[in-house]
């Protein structure tokens, strides 16, 4: 490319071109000066490929499960034996104690219905947490397994496309190596 009267000065050069890298280059012209720039312009390096790209896909993680479920279940539990031991037992209690015979009756069916309750809440208190935690804990070694499994295969995957992406850098630094170059020449 030939350019005629370019005013003395400072001037920034830049080549341009689809599919290279460019190159920019400042220079001072002075009055009178002839000068001549060549560009040799490197490929453009290339854009990292993703996993998705070499067709690739990570495996999903599971997550585990707070054991703490167990111990909020248990509590459930603990408060209803104490809400039946309050309501229905302190109720016939009461009863039998305020109003003597004539509600003996009732009051030892309230007393007998609050005591079965508690009796029954505590019991599933005891047994339906440790079940459950079983449960969270079988399946937290089951999603641990799983997750095990997605760790080493996922890094798999990062390796071979950290590899890729490697190569592909590689190969562009050896298609470059006598690329970049400004050639000036000023008369």
């Amino acid at each position: 490319m030939v350019m005629n009267d370019i005013a003395a000065g400072d001037h920034a050069f830049k080549a341009i071109a689809d599919g290279y890298e460019y190159l920019t280059h400042n220079m001072t012209i002075e009055p009178e000066n002839i000068i001549s720039l060549n560009f040799i312009l490197a490929y453009s390096q290339p854009v990292d490929l993703t996993a998705g790209d070499l067709e690739l896909e990570y495996k999903p993680t599971v997550p585990l499960k707070d054991e703490s479920e167990a111990e909020r279940q248990k509590q459930m539990f603990n408060n209803l034996t104490e809400t039946f031991a309050l309501i229905p037992l302190g109720q016939g209690v009461l009863a039998r104690i305020l109003l003597g015979k004539e509600t003996e009756a009732g009051a030892n069916i309230l007393i007998a219905a609050g005591a079965g309750l508690m009796a029954g809440s505590y019991v599933l208190g005891i047994i339906l947490p440790k079940r459950k935690l079983a449960k969270i804990r079988e399946y937290n070694e089951e999603a641990n397994r799983i997750n095990s499994e997605a760790k080493y295969h996922n890094k798999d995957v990062d390796s071979e496309v950290e590899a890729k992406n490697s190569e592909l850098l590689e190969n562009w630094i050896l298609q470059n190596q006598d690329r970049g170059k400004v050639e000036i020449n000023v008369e």
